[in-house]
Formats: C-alpha cells, sequence, structure tokens
C-alpha cells in the first residue's frame, strides 16, 4: 500500500522537495526516534502537509496528537477505511473552532459555547464512563504479542496518571475495571486512557488561550 514514490529515511535524508510533492505524509517509528519524527512532522505542518502517525510510538508517546493531525494507534487493516474518510473530510481537528457550515442557531453563541462542551465531554469521569462503554463492545478476535513498547507506555501512563494526575482516582477506578471486567482489551484501555490525558491537557490548554 505504500505510494508510488516512498523515503526511507533510514536511507536518505528527507528533503523539501520530498514534502513539496505531497497531500499527506505517513510517518512510522520507534519511541527512541521521537526527537527525529517530531522534527519531520514540524517540517510538514510548516508546509501545510497533513501527517499520519502509525507504529509503536504511537501508543508510546502520548503527546504525540500535539504534533501530529492524526494517530492510528491499531491495526491498519481495521482503522484505514475510517482513517481515509477523516483524510477526505480533512476533519482531524476537534480542538479549533472553525465552522465550515451554516449553523441554524448564532454562529457565534455556537462558537462561544464550543469550549464549554469540550470541558464536559472531557473532563475524566465523562471520558471513562465513555471508554468504558467502548471496552464492553470491544471483543478481539486476535490475540498479539505485545511490544515492549506497550509495556513501557503503561508505566508511563501509571506514573503520570497514576501516580501524579490530577484525575488520578478516575484513573484507577478505570484501569481497575479494565482489569477485572474487560481484561480482554485491557490493552486497549490503556490506550484509551493516555489518549484521555491528552485530550484533557489540550482541551484546557485551548480553552486558556481562548
Amino acid at each position: 500500500m505504500q505510494p508510488a514514490e516512498c523515503n526511507d529515511t533510514g536511507v536518505r535524508a528527507l528533503t523539501d522537495s520530498d514534502l513539496a510533492w505531497a497531500d499527506v505524509a505517513l510517518v512510522s517509528g520507534m519511541l527512541v526516534q521521537k526527537n527525529y519524527l517530531l522534527d519531520i512532522l514540524a517540517r510538514c505542518r510548516a508546509r501545510g502537509v497533513r501527517t499520519v502517525v502509525g507504529g509503536p510510538i504511537a501508543s508510546g508517546f502520548g503527546e504525540l496528537p500535539r504534533y501530529a493531525d492524526h494517530v492510528v494507534v491499531g491495526e491498519a487493516e481495521e482503522l484505514i477505511g475510517p482513517l481515509a474518510e477523516d483524510l477526505r473530510d480533512a476533519n482531524g481537528n476537534n480542538i479549533e473552532c472553525n465552522l465550515s457550515f451554516v449553523p441554524a442557531m448564532s454562529a457565534q453563541r455556537l462558537v462561544d459555547g464550543y469550549p464549554s462542551i469540550l470541558k464536559r465531554i472531557y473532563t475524566p469521569e465523562a471520558y471513562y464512563e465513555r471508554a468504558r462503554r467502548r471496552l464492553a463492545r470491544c471483543h478481539p478476535t486476535i490475540r498479539m504479542r505485545r511490544p515492549f513498547s506497550d509495556y513501557l507506555a503503561l508505566y508511563r501512563s501509571v506514573v503520570k496518571q497514576g501516580i501524579f494526575g490530577e484525575a488520578r482516582a478516575s484513573y484507577w477506578k478505570f484501569l481497575i475495571a479494565a482489569a477485572t471486567r474487560y481484561r480482554h482489551a485491557f490493552g486497549a484501555a490503556v490506550t484509551l486512557a493516555i489518549m484521555g490525558y491528552h485530550f484533557h491537557a489540550v482541551t484546557e490548554e485551548a480553552c486558556r488561550t481562548d
């Protein structure tokens, strides 16, 4: 599924001409390559090239969505359809409130109320409740051996969210439920917990900026 022109940065350095023809940059790598990948993402963003990141770093670096337009966590075969639709519709950002339609109500009122909606839906309690409902519907049919980066992501999540996080009570309640009631989807639960931490942090930052 690679495009006709594909650059392996392990063989040849990424050049500006590589980005000049690209509509979307698909990036993958290990956690140890984080700084190099973030540099690539910054170059893409500066040139208006949309970015999609997958691979081990997608589940091992919780703040990745700050730098990429799309982060793919899971099997590509299951996610390629929704990802293609998202890229087609160009609706990867749910923080900036730029209307692409004419609302029935006052546009300014809608924009002004958007931050308060984000704050409510991304509170830890509301987010973890939605995550629990999702886990209840999750029934993976293939069991795969977990890479080391997944265990590292769990360790970092426990430290950042379970020990030092302000919402650690909600975090542990969710993680214990995942370990006891949704053991079949515990890996997905950890991923959701990390994503929720990011969504809450980005929402708080965006609302302060506004």
